[in-house]
Order: C-alpha cells, then structure tokens, then sequence
C-alpha cells in the first residue's frame, strides 16, 4: 500500500472517528435534558454544560479538518476529460437534441469537446440515425439515442474516474516493487 495512500485512510479514520465521538457526545450533552429517558449522570456533568458543547464543537471540528485535509491525490481528476471523443448526432429544428446538447454542456470538463454533427446533410447517417435522433456517441460507441440520461452519464464518468484511480494506483504500486 502506497505511504500516501496509508496517510489518507489513516487520517480519513481520524476524522470520522472525530465525528463519530462528537455524535454521540452530543447526544449525550441533550439526552440528560430528556426526563423520560430516566438517565442519571454525575452532578459534574450539569455544571459543565457549557465545557461539554464546547468539546462537542472542537470534535466536529477537528474532524472536518482532518477529512479535508487529505491528500487530494485520492480525489478524482475532474481537470481532464474523461473520454477521448464525443460526437453528437443532431438534425434541425429538434428540441430533443437542444435538450442532450445542454446536458452534455452541464458536464463541462469532465467531458472531450463535443463534436456536433448534422445527419440531414449526409445520407448515410440519416439511413444510420433518423428514427433514434439525437445520438450520443462516446469514444465511437454509442450510449445514447432519442435522449442523454444525466444520471447515467454521470455514472459512466464515475466509474471511468474510479478506473482510472485504480490503474493509478496499481502502476504506483507496480512502480514500487520495481524500485
């Protein structure tokens, strides 16, 4: 396991271990208010309310600190695009296609530029593509015809992401070895 890789699961279970002792102090800090819940605890714990909201708020703290700190090495690369190519298949006057043009733009950078191409001018893609209009083709295969699903493009970017992290991570791992 790579030592980056090490330090973020380590600061990651830090963080979270922060959160999940601040849930339950808090809970504890209100639950002494509940009087149907019949808890007991030390009288010191009444006179040192405050102290115990203030602890509760340190812990949030320090674990939203160590959770953002992580290496961002572990974060997906959202600076480049995901696929090589994107062709959209249009025709004129269609307001489906407008629709998965504006789509594909919401995605922004994690998406190649989109090259828009109009079947009405070539014979051929109109035989191709003329009853499934508009047509997403992504790294020349086709994902999508009459409409682009946003939920499911994202999921494709996702786990091209989280591919492209795991061979990251093994050539890092591989590269290691070798060293």
């Amino acid at each position: 396991m790579a030592e980056s890789d090490l330090e973020n699961r380590l600061t990651a279970a830090i963080g979270t271990f922060c959160w999940v002792v601040a849930g339950v102090f808090s809970a504890l800090v209100f639950a002494d208010r509940w009087t149907s819940l019949g808890l007991r605890f030390p009288n010191f714990w009444y006179t040192s309310r405050n102290f115990h909201l203030l602890m509760c708020v340190g812990l949030y703290v320090a674990g939203w600190l160590a959770l953002r700190n992580r290496d961002e090495s572990d974060q997906p690369n959202t600076a480049a695009p995901m696929f090589d190519s994107l062709t959209l298949y249009t025709r004129a006057d269609c307001e489906l296609c407008d629709k998965a043009l504006d789509i594909l733009r919401c995605f922004g950078d994690r998406l190649p530029t989109i090259r828009v191409v109009d079947i009405d001018s070539d014979p051929e893609l109109q035989n191709l593509h003329r009853d499934w209009i508009p047509v997403v083709e992504i790294d020349d295969r086709v994902y999508f015809r009459g409409a682009v699903n946003s939920t499911l493009l994202e999921r494709m970017i996702r786990a091209r992401e989280n591919r492209q992290r795991s061979e990251s991570r093994n050539s890092d791992a591989t590269g290691q070895i070798e060293a």
